[in-house]
């Protein structure tokens, strides 16, 4: 019984991010990204889209979701946009565009 019940909380704690909230985050992600004045749709700079914004959706979805559950994985150490944008625009990185980000993309979604 004990063994079912861990079963069912490591089921709910990797629970994907609702389809709805993983598509208003990536529309967001668009927008804070460029949009269609960018050459890296949705931010997508490790993989070659060749410019194609539903191949770069797709991968910006999967990054979403991935990003979450490492989210829930570590116990929501803070806020999920703040660790999405750390994923994304890492403040090692550029830590001007980090900030930035974070409070763009808050612009568009609010607070997770």
């Amino acid at each position: 019984m004990k063994f079912l019940i861990g079963l069912l909380v490591a089921a709910k704690m990797y629970a994907a991010l609702p389809e709805q909230q993983a598509n208003n985050i990536a529309n967001a992600i668009y927008f804070v990204e460029g949009a269609g004045k960018t050459r890296h749709p949705y931010g997508i700079k490790s993989i070659n889209t060749r410019g194609n914004a539903n191949v770069a959706r797709k991968i910006c979805i999967t990054t979403i979701q991935n990003t979450h559950n490492r989210w829930l994985a570590e116990n929501k150490p803070i806020p999920f946009l703040d660790y999405l944008a750390n994923r994304y625009c890492p403040m090692a990185v550029d830590s001007a565009g980090n900030k930035n980000w974070k409070r763009n993309i808050r612009k568009f979604v609010g607070e997770i």
